[in-house]
C-alpha cells in the first residue's frame, strides 16, 4: 500500500520529486521514505539523481518499469471502482461523488 502511495506521488511530478516531498505527500517521516526509495530503486521502479537547481537536492523520478505499474495500478484501481459502482444508479452515482468531494474538502490538512 505505501509502495503504492510513493510511486503514486511521483506520477504526479514528471521531473521528480525530493524525497522530503514524497515523504510528506505518503505520510511517512524522511528516514522510511529514504527506506523505500532505496528499496525501489534496487527493483528499477525508480530513479535518484540531483536536482538541476541545486546539486545538494536528489530528485527521485520513475523509471520507464515504474510507470507501467503506476498505469497498471490506475487502470486496476479503475476497474475496481466501475465494478463496485455497476449496482448502483446514474442518481446514486451522482450522490456518492457529491458526498465523497464534501469529504475530501472537509478532510483536516496540515498548515
Amino acid at each position: 500500500m505505501i509502495r503504492s502511495r510513493f510511486l503514486d506521488a511521483l506520477g504526479d511530478s514528471p521531473a521528480g520529486l525530493p524525497i522530503s516531498r514524497i515523504a510528506d505527500a505518503i505520510g511517512v517521516d524522511r528516514q522510511r521514505a529514504g527506506r523505500l526509495t532505496t528499496e525501489l530503486l534496487a527493483e528499477g521502479l525508480v530513479t535518484r539523481g540531483a536536482a538541476p537547481e541545486d546539486s545538494r537536492y536528489a530528485l527521485v523520478g520513475l523509471t520507464a518499469q515504474g510507470r507501467e505499474l503506476v498505469a497498471a495500478i490506475n487502470e486496476n484501481r479503475r476497474r475496481a471502482v466501475v465494478a463496485a459502482l455497476s449496482g448502483f444508479t446514474a442518481e446514486e452515482s451522482r450522490t456518492l461523488a457529491a458526498l465523497l468531494h464534501r469529504f475530501v474538502d472537509a478532510w483536516p490538512r496540515e498548515p
